[in-house]
Formats: C-alpha cells, sequence, structure tokens
C-alpha cells in the first residue's frame, strides 16, 4: 500500500514538472517570436523607407526609417538610411549620429566609414574625415574606395606626396577611376611631369567625358601639352573641346595663352575677351591679359 501511494505522489510530481517545463517553454518560444516580429516589423519598415528614398520622397522615408529604429534600435540599415535622409534634409549631426551607429553596429563596416569621412569631408571637418577614411582602409585594405577618400582628404591637407601614394594605390587596382585620374594628373603636373599626367589621362578618353564635364579633362591635357612646348597641340584640342560644349572661362583661358605662346596674338585675344566675358574676374585671365598688354 505504501508503494502504490508514493508511486502515485512521484507521479503527480513529474506532472506539475512537465507542466511547468511546457510552460516555460512555452513563454521562451513567444518571447523569441515576438522579438522575431519586431524585427521582420522593423525589416519591413525600412524596405518600404528605402522605396521612398528612391523615388525621393524624403519626408515619408524618414519617417519609416525612424520608426525601423525606434522598434528595433541595432537596426543597422535602417540607421544607414536614416543617416543618408537626415543628410539630404541638411540635418548634418543628426545624419552622422546615426551613420556612426550603423557603423559600430556593423563592426566598423568599410562603406560605412567611407560615408561618414565624406560627410565629414564635406562638413570640412579634415582630421574626423581622415580618421574615417584610416578606418575604412583598416577594415578593408581591397577598397579602392577607401584609399580614393584618404588620398582625397590628404590632398585638401595639403600632402600631395601621401595622396599620390593613395591614388596609384587606387590606380593599381582599378585603373579607370575619373576622379582619381583628374587628381592624380593634377599631382603630376603640379610637379612638372607632363608626360605622367598625359599617361594618366589618355588611358580611358571615353570615359572621362561620361562622368565629368568635358573641359576638366581639355584644361589638364592642354596644360600638360603647354608644359612639353606642344602648344599648336594645346590649341587644337581646346578647339575641340569648345566645339564639344566646354565653354567655361578657364578653358578660354587655357586657350588664349596656347594661342598667345603659339604666335597666334589675334586669336589669343578674341578667347581671352571670351574668358573675361564669361567671367570678369577671373585672375587667371586677368593677369594674362595684363601679360599681353605689356609685351612688345
Amino acid at each position: 500500500m505504501t508503494k502504490t501511494v508514493l508511486l502515485s505522489r512521484s507521479l503527480v510530481l513529474a506532472s506539475f514538472l512537465g507542466l511547468g517545463m511546457l510552460a516555460s517553454g512555452c513563454s521562451l518560444f513567444r518571447n523569441r517570436t515576438a522579438e522575431e516580429d519586431s524585427r521582420l516589423q522593423a525589416q519591413q519598415l525600412a524596405n518600404r523607407g528605402t522605396e521612398f528614398l528612391q523615388r525621393g520622397e524624403l519626408e515619408q522615408a524618414g519617417k519609416l526609417f525612424a520608426e525601423a529604429t525606434r522598434i528595433v534600435p541595432d537596426h543597422e540599415r535602417g540607421h544607414a538610411e536614416y543617416a543618408r535622409v537626415l543628410w539630404k534634409q541638411g540635418q548634418q549631426d543628426d545624419a552622422i549620429e546615426h551613420m556612426k551607429r550603423a557603423a559600430r553596429l556593423s563592426g566598423d563596416d568599410a562603406d560605412y566609414q567611407i560615408e561618414l569621412g565624406q560627410m565629414e569631408l564635406e562638413r570640412g571637418d579634415l582630421d574626423q574625415a581622415l580618421a574615417n577614411a584610416e578606418a575604412a582602409v583598416k577594415s578593408d585594405h581591397e577598397s579602392t574606395e577607401a584609399f580614393a577618400l584618404r588620398g582625397k582628404i590628404r590632398d585638401w591637407q595639403g600632402d600631395s606626396e601621401l595622396a599620390l601614394a593613395d591614388y596609384l594605390q587606387v590606380l593599381g587596382q582599378q585603373p579607370e577611376h575619373p576622379e582619381v585620374q583628374l587628381a592624380t594628373a593634377r599631382i603630376y603636373l603640379q610637379r612638372r611631369r607632363a608626360q605622367r599626367a598625359l599617361a594618366i589621362l589618355s588611358r580611358t578618353p571615353g570615359q572621362f567625358s561620361e562622368t565629368y564635364q568635358p573641359a576638366a579633362v581639355a584644361r589638364l591635357r592642354a596644360q600638360a601639352l603647354k608644359q612639353l612646348g606642344r602648344h599648336d597641340d594645346a590649341v587644337q584640342l581646346l578647339l575641340n573641346a569648345i566645339r564639344g560644349g566646354a565653354t567655361d572661362a578657364d578653358v578660354y583661358y587655357e586657350l588664349a595663352e596656347a594661342q598667345w605662346f603659339s604666335g597666334q596674338p589675334e586669336n589669343a585675344q578674341l578667347a581671352l575677351r571670351q574668358a573675361l566675358e564669361i567671367n570678369p574676374d577671373h585672375p587667371a585671365s586677368l593677369k594674362l591679359k595684363t601679360l599681353m598688354a605689356n609685351s612688345p
């Protein structure tokens, strides 16, 4: 009889324990599901926000990204996209804070660090921009955009030696990088290395016109040709650029200078007049005007 009672009590106790464990498991399941639901909701909000952002509807996009990051504070993409919206809306401080949050959540992803560096650069904080670029390079040694950003910042800081090293690193991996090609050519021209500048600018001539105004490339090529004493070639190049739509004051100034030194004073006067009509305060044109006026 005693054994039967003990057995019955054991079965009852086991039943209670089983029910307790089942209840605990259900609670854990409910908690996990609630978290997953929150993340799913935040992801859906972020996806809708991206659609609005792509359509240029910044206010609606911002509301959706803000809600996504409220529901899930560690929503990496939500913070990054919200930062982009805020930046476009001119809220630079808030944008940078959200992009920093995205970078931290990602483990200092190089792409986020690059975006942060570009934001800081546009804001004029070169030191912080450089720190972000350094972090991007450290995070991804193969990122050409990280080296391009660091080179640009160093260039702006006046350190052309280190800037050139970064630019050459980029071109070693990606020879067709218009922004870096132009920046590299400028540095070579500053160092009177015209042949190197021409080599950089001649790699992909068709690509430049799609990314930059033809004037930017024409000016640099003309400067290189003039350094080499090839003024007639510079004149022809600039005339072709003008026919192609490159009609800013800088191009007309370069043309006037090339014509002057190639023995075409009348044409140089006409080109210089055109440059000063476009920009009466154009410094280089005013200097050339004085030189021409004082020449015998």
